[in-house]
């Protein structure tokens, strides 16, 4: 997608969000990015909206001062990380 492109998809999902009173205007929001996929450009686009944390499909735990500060580019745990298939039953994940 081009620039322009990235903005407007993000700019009408957010919209979306706020017609549908999914969220408040000024809300920050937390999202993931689909498959994981994002650039420069998307994190550029996600500051100048405001749009809240950014989680991304790396595996761990998040803190800011480790990931330079950048709230749109947060790693994060699945579930299949906090689940022990062999003993069905949760766990914690190792780091």
């Amino acid at each position: 997608l081009t620039f322009q492109e990235k903005k407007e998809e993000i700019f009408k999902s957010r919209e979306y969000l706020l017609t549908n009173k999914l969220i408040n205007p000024g809300e920050r929001i937390a999202y993931c990015y689909p498959y994981g996929d994002y650039d420069n450009e998307i994190l550029e686009l996600m500051s100048d909206l405001k749009m809240g944390y950014g989680f991304t499909t790396d595996v761990g735990s998040a803190y800011l001062d480790e990931h330079n500060g950048s709230i749109h580019k947060l790693p994060r745990w699945d579930t299949n990380d906090c689940w022990d298939f062999n003993w069905r039953r949760p766990k914690i994940p190792k780091l």
